[in-house]
This record gives C-alpha cells, sequence and structure tokens, in this order.
C-alpha cells in the first residue's frame, strides 16, 4: 500500500509540473490555429515530462502492470491520468482529481492514444499525400539526372513503390528541375498512383575550393584481370580533342602538333620515358577521317608538360620528334599525412605570402573564419579528413591532419566541410536558394529546408515562401539544427505542413557516430509529441542501390526505419531494386512494429511447437 501511495504521490508530482508548463506557454497554444492546439499542448506536456527523471517510478509502474508512460509520446497527459486511474482503482480508492493551477481547472480534455494516432496519420497525409496502398509508411526516392529521369524510369518507380520524388536544386539546372517535374506529373496520372514532389533548396553547404590547377598530366592505364594481365589495352587518341558530341570523349587524347599529326599512319609508333623515367611505347592501330588517330599501349604510362615523344615507322626508322605541351590539368589534389600542416583560406594572396611552402585549400563560405578558435576540429569529405585548427588569421587558418584513412589524405576542391563547435553565423538563404525557389513555388508539393541551425533560420526562409500551402521539410543535419527542435516547433507547429527529416549523413558527422542512434530517437519522439511526420534519410540500401548487393547492416537498418512515416532512397544504377526491397521491407515489418510498439502477429516460427 506504501509503495502504491508512493507512485501516486510522484503521479501526481509529474501531471503538476506538465499542467504548470501548459500554463506558462498558454499564449503560444492560443495562438495558434484550433487545429494544431491538440499538438502544441501534447508537445509542450512531453518536453515538461522530459526535464524529470522518471526512470525508477517506470519501472514500479510495470511490475505493478500498468504503463510506464514509455510509450506516451502522442499523449502524454492522456496517458498519464489513466495510470492514475488504475492505480487508485487498485486500492479501491477515491478517484483522483484533476491537476488544476491557480483557481482554474484545465477545461480542455487530454487526448487519447486514438486520437494522437489519428492527429499524426491527418498530418502525414497533409504533407506526403494519400495513404500507399500496401503500407503506412511512404517512400520517397531522390530523382537522378533529367537524361536518366525519363516518363519510363518515373513510371517503374512509381509502380515499385514511389510515393514522393525527390528533386535535390543542390544539382542540375531549373529547365532540368522542370522538366523531371513535368515528367513525373505526367507518370502520376498515367499510372493513376498518387505522387508528391519535394525540392531540397540547396542551403548554405560549406565546401572546398581548389585554388590552383592540378598537375598537367596525362594517365594511361590499360585494364588488367585479377592476376595482373592485360585484357583491354589503354587507348588513346592523337591530335586534337574530340567534340563533345563525339563518341570518343571518355578516351585520353594526346595533343601533337598539327603538322606532325599528319605524318602519322596506321602501324606507327611513339617511343617515349614518362614522367616516372620508365620506357614506353604507343602503337598507332587507326587512323581514320572520322574518329582521327587511335593508339594503344599495354603498360601504365603517365606523361606530362616536356615529355619528349619519338615518332617511328613500323620498321623503327626515326620520322619525328616532339614535346608535349598544352596537356589539359588535372583535379588539384596534393597528399599529406597525420602530422602535416596546410592552409584553408578565404583568398589565397595573405595565405600565399606567410606561408607560401603550405599545402592550400579555399573555402566557399569564407564567414566561417570569424567563427574558429585554435584546436577546433574541422571536418572535410563527410568526416574521412578529421584536422585541428592550429592558428588563425584574419583571412585563413593553419590546420593540422589528425585523422584519415590509411594515415594519409588527398586534399582537394568540392570536398564537404563540417566545423560541429564553430557558431556559425551563415546566412539561411543563398542566390542558390532562391532560384530553386521559384522552381519549386511553381512545381513542388514539399519543400525542404537544408542546413537548418536556429529558429531564425526558419524565419528567415519562411519570410521568403509565398505559397501558404506549400509543406515544410525541416532537414535536421547540424547539431545546431537539432538543438534548435524544440524552439523550431514551438513556433512553425501548425504555421505550416511540417515534417523533419534526420539527415544522417552531416548529422553524424556534427555529433559524432557514436551519438547517432540515440540523436535520432529524440528526433523521432519529439516529432510523435508534434504529431508531425519524420523521414528516415541518408544510405538506405545504398550498396543495394549503388552496387545491386545490399550488406547485411543497410538491410537492419532498413527495418529500423519503419518507426518513420517516409523512407527516403538516394540516387544509383540499382535504385529500382531498392525500391522494391525496401517497399517488401517496411510491409513485412508493420506487422511487427508500429513507433515503439511491438506487435504481436502470429509467429509461425512456434507454433508447430505449441
Amino acid at each position: 500500500m506504501a509503495n502504491q501511495k508512493s507512485m501516486s504521490d510522484k503521479l501526481l508530482a509529474i501531471e503538476t509540473h506538465i499542467v504548470s508548463a501548459e500554463a506558462r506557454r498558454s499564449n503560444i497554444i492560443s495562438a495558434a490555429r484550433p487545429e494544431w492546439q491538440a499538438s502544441l499542448r501534447n508537445l509542450i506536456h512531453y518536453m515538461a515530462l522530459r526535464e524529470l527523471d522518471i526512470r525508477k517510478l517506470q519501472l514500479e509502474l510495470a511490475d505493478h502492470g500498468l504503463s510506464s508512460l514509455g510509450r506516451a509520446e502522442g499523449y502524454v497527459l492522456g496517458n498519464l491520468r489513466k495510470v492514475r486511474r488504475l492505480l487508485a482503482a487498485s486500492e479501491a480508492i477515491q478517484e483522483p482529481e484533476l491537476v488544476q493551477i491557480g483557481d482554474q481547472v484545465p477545461a480542455v480534455l487530454p487526448l487519447t492514444w486514438s486520437e494522437s494516432e489519428s492527429l499524426l496519420h491527418t498530418h502525414t497525409r497533409a504533407i506526403f499525400g494519400p495513404k500507399p496502398q500496401s503500407r503506412h509508411v511512404y517512400i520517397m526516392v531522390t530523382a537522378p539526372s533529367a537524361d536518366i529521369a525519363d516518363e519510363s524510369w518515373l513510371r517503374r518507380m512509381l509502380k515499385a513503390g514511389m510515393n514522393m520524388l525527390r528533386i535535390n536544386a543542390a544539382h542540375g539546372t531549373p529547365d532540368e528541375w522542370r522538366m523531371i517535374a513535368e515528367r513525373a506529373r505526367r507518370a502520376s496520372k498515367d499510372a493513376d498512383l498518387a505522387l508528391r514532389i519535394a525540392v531540397d533548396l540547396p542551403g548554405p553547404k560549406m565546401r572546398t575550393l581548389a585554388l590552383s590547377e592540378g598537375a598537367h598530366v596525362i594517365k594511361l592505364q590499360p585494364q588488367r584481370d585479377e592476376f595482373g594481365r592485360v585484357t583491354i589495352p589503354c587507348q588513346v587518341r592523337i591530335g586534337a580533342s574530340p567534340s563533345s558530341s563525339s563518341t570518343l570523349t571518355s578516351i585520353p587524347t594526346l595533343p601533337i602538333p598539327p603538322e606532325i599529326e599528319g605524318t602519322i599512319v596506321e602501324g606507327d609508333l611513339i617511343d617515349f620515358e614518362d614522367t616516372r623515367g620508365r620506357p614506353r611505347c604507343i602503337r598507332i592501330k587507326s587512323k581514320d577521317a572520322a574518329l582521327g588517330i587511335i593508339g594503344e599501349l599495354d603498360r601504365t604510362a603517365y606523361i606530362g608538360e616536356m615529355t619528349e615523344l619519338q615518332i617511328k615507322d613500323a620498321s623503327g626508322a626515326k620520322k619525328s620528334l616532339f614535346v608535349c605541351k598544352n596537356l589539359p590539368s588535372r583535379d588539384f589534389s596534393v597528399l599529406i599525412g597525420i602530422g602535416d600542416k596546410f592552409i584553408l583560406c578565404a583568398t589565397p594572396t595573405e595565405a600565399i605570402a606567410d606561408h607560401p611552402e603550405l599545402p592550400l585549400l579555399g573555402c566557399t563560405m569564407p564567414a566561417i573564419f570569424g567563427a574558429l578558435k585554435n584546436d577546433m576540429a574541422i571536418m572535410f569529405d563527410d568526416g574521412k579528413i578529421v584536422a585541428r585548427v592550429e592558428s588563425i588569421a584574419p583571412t585563413y587558418s593553419i590546420l593540422r591532419l589528425e585523422r584519415a584513412a590509411r594515415g594519409t589524405a588527398r586534399l582537394r576542391g568540392d570536398m564537404g566541410i563540417n566545423i560541429p563547435d564553430a557558431d556559425l553565423k551563415v546566412p539561411a538563404f543563398t542566390e542558390a536558394d532562391s532560384a530553386a525557389l521559384t522552381f519549386a513555388e511553381e512545381q513542388a508539393d514539399v519543400l525542404s529546408l537544408s542546413f537548418i541551425r536556429s529558429v531564425e533560420d526558419v524565419r528567415t526562409l519562411e519570410r521568403q515562401i509565398r505559397r501558404p500551402d506549400i509543406g515544410l521539410i525541416i532537414k535536421i543535419e547540424t547539431r545546431a539544427g537539432f538543438e534548435a527542435i524544440p524552439s523550431i516547433l514551438l513556433e512553425f507547429l501548425g504555421k505550416r505542413n511540417l515534417a523533419l527529416m534526420i539527415a544522417r549523413g552531416d548529422l553524424a558527422i556534427e555529433i559524432g557516430f557514436a551519438r547517432l542512434a540515440e540523436v535520432q530517437e529524440e528526433i523521432l519522439w519529439l516529432a510523435e509529441a508534434a504529431h508531425i511526420p519524420v523521414v528516415w534519410a541518408t544510405q538506405v540500401l545504398e550498396s543495394l542501390a549503388k552496387t545491386g548487393f545490399p550488406t547485411r547492416s543497410e538491410v537492419t537498418d532498413a527495418a529500423m526505419s519503419v518507426r518513420a512515416e517516409c523512407v527516403m532512397l538516394n540516387k544509383g544504377p540499382f535504385i529500382e531494386d531498392a525500391l522494391h526491397t525496401l517497399d517488401s521491407i517496411l510491409v513485412r515489418m508493420e506487422a511487427h512494429q508500429y513507433k515503439k510498439r511491438q506487435l504481436y502477429r502470429p509467429l509461425k516460427l512456434v507454433s508447430a511447437h505449441t
């Protein structure tokens, strides 16, 4: 009896804490649209509940066969009061009164579980469209380039189970996006299958810039089998570079003077020592007016500026000699080791003058240099490269390589940059976002906001949107964005159809891979408390989509995604296989799992043994 009294007192204290939190935020609730007030009220209840440590009480409640409050995200106060009533009934004592603040007893009845589920489903369908035919979880597929995403491709995706098409405006042009969207609308109509279109704004993505050209060198490499034997010689085009419409654009081109090019015939040899001092020979296989001069060699070679090439006829007699010039530059890259220093800069002038001996990388976002501090971690290339700030100047910073695969890192342009510990003051709305937003307001049902760091970022972007009916997906891909979720939900819940995306790629880099599972759970819980859907994104069945073969871990990950309302697939040559597989996994898992609840359908595994 004493134990029951103790539990009852604890439950009363929790309810008092929750109702007090609601009273403090009553102005926020009353300002929301009436149809969203219940969800906003429940979110406030859940946030208040999670300020407390109730783990010991939860175990005591479970030991008495009562709800442990562990699945109460969607109806916090209703669940709490039900437990209080059941606890009172088990001891045949008077049913507890409702908690009141001052003289006011809350006039609004708390949500029931079924009412909370109804709100979640309503808000999910408002942003993602009609419920899929065979499951409740939606599948979003990222559109490839416009030349791949034709109507045939889109019809196959719809038939395989696609419910949403994502157009990533960080790639391509408005004309290409419009072409994809118009094809998608036609394919959806022809197939009589619902489809919503989501457009990702590029957002303020930080990337490295190559500030100089790479080496002017051509690498020629034959294909070999697993024993190192040449299976296909390397082809090289001798002469001027082909036009972009030529079928030979994938073949390396060795430029030579026009007067020498005219003397070359089939069977000639081109002898040279490559940049490593190794003797090599190109044999001329064909000369054609349309295709030009094609040579072959069966050993790897590097040809650089000023490499001397000797042309001989088939008998070995010398014909002419020339020196390589005007070779195309390769993409800039430099290899460094653990402990080596390099420079990240806004403009190269000052950095080069101060430290001409150090490798140099540019940054697309000069504003970061005001936020850097000594010993701060900076991550590159999806977290594969980790460096530490050694020293800071107004327009550049010297970094020291701390971690990289196999102890070395290749620095190059267009690598993503993450600085989890920096308080970055970067613009939420960029020039690239402007073009994407114009397109999205013409064609999209949903707009995804990238690299959100604060509630102010959402305000800034929301002020740019003219269409009141377009839904918003808030992509959570930074530590600051994760920490801002409560503020964002309290301000924007009900202003638009809203969803959260767990963008696990950048988010894992920002918060650390060890915390990712914990953080994605917290996002799922907060969204369920607000009765809004979640998109489970990044690397879902990625190996299957890219190679045609899944890994065991990604199949398990896909099965866990059933707890979200939507799962996003990225691009790949085997995306149709990945879509079929994900559809099958979700259909199967929905029989076992709904949100945090395990569902007990009959198991064939045990039926033969009972």
